[in-house]
């Protein structure tokens, strides 16, 4: 930021130069979420390169980001005379960009797969990757997304520039910890460590994940500071625009599991005015979830469970999977506890079906150890779940063989044969190697 800054007082600097700058100034301050910031650079791009200018319709773009940020308002984005590919890719990445904030996944995608390749849009290219992610993230697709978060890793090393990089991290980790590759989340997590001076496009993911994570493995003290640290980060610089940063909801619901009462009830409240605001349903509906939540914490059951039927209701209108299978999960837990367990058992079970279709078997796991837990539910082991490749490796294992000796049958490399293995014992519901040929055989007969 600082040679932008020192660009814009050489006064002697081209006029042509000097637009430029601006439209490069213009990307720096969305990336570290100053908006008016934004607006301002937009402007001198204008300025010095006139309104028809590619660094002017560039910046104008970006600013389009801020102003719906801002205000709420739908900005109209049509094609610009002679607009060039580049112009092209920024308008595509901007509309998408937003379409994501206001909770329409599909429209988003649409938008983030025009991916040109053209000279000098590298960096775009990286956005609409990000948000792409995202995009198919929220839809459910999430083989789709984890491709595309590789691609964006791909080329954010092979250009050195990670500036993008805690998004698609982002997106990876909270996919791999769902679907039990805890190792590889792992890793997409341990790459998010961010500096003190990072840009805000860097920390907010971080500690999103962070606070998602943390909750799914139970690890609430980093939750908690993760939690502290965006509320810290919203009042020093507001990350709070409806729809651009999902972590109020979150937030809140770390607040009510540790009993900052007062505190999640005043960001609850908060929330719920801004998303009422831009009507927002999708996010008008996690925060129902939370002041369920809330009404369950404080003893109202039957609240709770209106809202959280409410919840579900809106919910079913959007097209965002991962948040109507956590909706349908907490709902299913929350009235076990109350003890209406078949009640619990049917959103348990449309919860199941939902990370099911997502590939999220270790959470699909979970669910039914939550109904079992309930006395209801699957109980037995079986192979139906296992696809065919996965049965034959469960038979060559039972039978002796080493994983190197299963991938020379299968002209597989050992990791492969591992990864396979791994999602056999989970399916089958075993630890160990040593456990395989009884539980195979039990569940062959079943």
């Amino acid at each position: 930021m600082a040679r932008f800054s020192n660009a814009d007082l050489d006064k002697s600097a081209p006029d042509a130069v000097r637009a430029q700058l601006a439209g490069y100034k213009a990307l720096a301050e969305i990336a570290n979420w100053n908006l008016q910031g934004v607006l301002e650079a937009a402007e001198e791009a204008v300025k010095w390169g006139g309104p028809e200018s590619e660094p002017a319709l560039s910046a104008s773009y970006i600013a389009n980001v801020a102003k719906v940020a801002l205000t709420g308002a739908n900005v109209d984005m049509p094609v610009m005379p002679g607009e060039s590919k580049v112009l092209a890719q920024r308008r595509h990445m901007v509309v998408g960009w937003v379409k994501l904030a206001n909770d329409d996944p599909v429209s988003a995608r649409q938008e983030l797969q025009q991916l040109p390749r053209e000279e000098g849009a590298t960096r775009i290219d990286l956005w609409q990757i990000a948000w792409l992610a995202r995009a198919e993230f929220l839809l459910g697709e999430w083989d789709d997304a984890l491709a595309t978060v590789e691609k964006g890793l791909f080329q954010s090393d092979y250009f050195g520039i990670d500036l993008l990089d805690p998004l698609l991290l982002w997106t990876g980790a909270i996919i791999s910890q769902l679907r039990g590759d805890y190792s590889i989340a792992a890793d997409y997590r341990n790459r998010l460590i961010i500096s003190n001076d990072a840009f805000v496009i860097q920390k907010v993911p971080a500690a999103i994940t962070r606070v998602v994570t943390g909750l799914r493995e139970n690890q609430m003290v980093d939750a908690i500071r993760a939690t502290d640290q965006l509320i810290e980060l919203d009042k020093k610089q507001s990350i709070s625009q409806p729809g651009f940063w999902p972590w109020r909801d979150l937030a809140v619901h770390v607040l009510l599991k540790t009993k900052r009462l007062e505190e999640a009830d005043e960001l609850l409240g908060i929330g719920e005015e801004d998303a009422n605001r831009v009507n927002n349903l999708g996010l008008q509906a996690r925060l129902v979830a939370e002041r369920a939540h809330q009404a369950l914490v404080l003893g109202e059951a039957d609240r709770g469970v209106k809202l959280y039927e409410e919840c579900i209701e809106m919910m079913a209108n959007t097209h965002m999977r991962p948040y109507q299978g956590r909706t349908l999960f907490a709902f299913g837990q929350a009235l076990r506890r109350l003890g209406r367990r078949r009640h619990a058992d049917t959103y348990l079970a449309r919860a199941a079906e939902v990370y099911q279709s997502m590939g999220a078997h270790a959470y699909v796991e979970k669910i039914n150890r939550e109904r079992r837990a309930g006395g209801l539910g699957p109980r037995q082991n079986s192979v139906s779940s296992l696809t065919t490749q996965e049965l034959e490796v469960a038979q060559h294992a039972a039978s002796g063989l080493t994983n190197k000796e299963i991938a020379a049958q299968f002209f597989l490399s050992p990791k492969t044969v591992e990864f396979h293995l791994r999602r056999i014992y989970r399916k089958l519901r075993i630890r160990t190697r040593t456990e395989l040929p009884a539980a195979l055989a039990q569940a062959l007969r079943e």
